[in-house]
């Protein structure tokens, strides 16, 4: 017979849109607000729980931290200009939207999310598998020899430098933490 009481709880259907939907609505809220000590400590919580958030909420945050830190106010238009400056972030950028892509899902968003990685891979040198979580804060110190395989769950502000492969030799069900 199976112990049941060992398993943890496993959340409805119900429960994880919910959830979704809550870290959503905070997020819009939060953007919207001066930055505040509230503000803030809604900022290290969604940092801390990117994992929970939908594929589109955590994609702007991401560029939000990436592209212009999270102490200033966030528009779309202000990351295209940084991205249109700094060949760091215009790097960074392209892999959260082919990460984004890859995490909808789906037939066609599968075939352009390994098609812009293929594309990046090729121009920047940088290697991060599509199946790789990386938090928030991702900052890239060289464009040489990254390799980062998809097994890999960094947290927020992962500083890479040149040269580095992070992974795991033969694939196994473990994930890297």
């Amino acid at each position: 017979m199976r112990n049941d009481q060992s398993r943890p709880p496993v959340k409805s259907a119900e429960e994880k849109t919910a959830l979704s939907w809550r870290f959503y609505c905070q997020y819009c809220v939060y953007k919207m607000q001066p930055l505040t000590q509230s503000r803030r400590s809604l900022m290290d919580t969604m940092k801390n729980d990117y994992e929970n958030m939908p594929p589109y909420a955590l994609l702007r945050l991401c560029i939000h931290a990436e592209t212009l830190g999270l102490d200033r106010k966030f528009t779309w238009g202000r990351a295209w200009r940084r991205y249109r400056k700094n060949r760091h972030v215009q790097y960074q950028v392209k892999w959260r939207f082919a990460s984004y892509f890859y995490a909808k899902g789906g037939k066609w968003n599968l075939k352009f999310a390994n098609w812009l990685n293929d594309r990046i891979t090729e121009r920047y040198n940088v290697e991060i598998a599509l199946g790789a979580v990386i938090g928030p804060g991702l900052r890239i110190g060289h464009h040489n020899g990254i390799v980062i395989s998809n097994v890999v769950r960094a947290g927020a502000n992962l500083v890479i430098r040149q040269n580095t492969t992070i992974g795991i030799k033969d694939h196994t069900d473990g994930r890297i933490e």
